[in-house]
């Protein structure tokens, strides 16, 4: 299983880096700007034995910003002396970053193609994912989902994704792709 250029794409924004050749880091899925930051914030509990409490956003075209904290009321001595230095937390969170690569085709989208998106999403993206087993919740009204775009803020039936393996990713999203031909092709180039 090979990434494809969407994935290295993303991989590259995630570490800051160019698009590598081979597959740098671990990742199951890429992720929407709604999953990202619980998925970094859960991987930095998880990595720091909650020794690192982080607070991360992203902004509409996926730029990173953190802060962090940290529960040092833990009984695990051999983690808070691990994780509990600036430094220390600083890696975790980048790693975890680095594992989280963020599909940012939808916010891409052009605001003139909103409309399109929306009937893609949910006259076949929303259904492709119900039929593969994925629990998606209605999408919100047409109007609040583009007076939503116009604020930053995307919707995506791939919010509501998880998978457990890459190779449950590949099958999905293959089945499923995120945008139609014609919404990929005008989707502008990351900037």
């Amino acid at each position: 299983m090979t990434p494809n250029a969407v994935e290295l794409q993303s991989l590259a924004e995630a570490t800051g880096s160019s698009p590598p050749s081979a597959d740098p880091v671990d990742w199951v899925q890429l992720w929407t700007l709604a999953q990202a930051a619980p998925a970094v914030e859960s991987c930095v509990g998880f990595r720091s034995g909650g020794v690192v409490k982080a607070d991360v956003g992203f902004s509409p075209t996926g730029d990173f910003a953190y802060t962090f904290t940290f529960d040092l009321d833990l009984t695990d001595a051999t983690a808070i002396q691990r994780y509990a230095s600036a430094s220390a937390a600083t890696r975790v969170i980048d790693a975890c970053r680095a594992e989280t690569p963020i599909d940012l085709r939808t916010a891409r989208v052009p605001a003139s193609r909103g409309d399109a998106l929306y009937s893609y999403d949910q006259t076949v993206l929303r259904r492709c994912l119900v039929a593969h087993g994925q629990p998606i919740d209605p999408a919100p009204s047409r109007s609040t989902f583009l007076r939503d775009r116009r604020n930053g803020v995307t919707w995506s039936p791939y919010d509501q994704v998880f998978v457990r393996t890459r190779a449950e990713w590949y099958a999905l999203s293959d089945a499923c792709p995120t945008l139609p031909p014609a919404l990929e092709s005008a989707v502008s180039p990351a900037s």
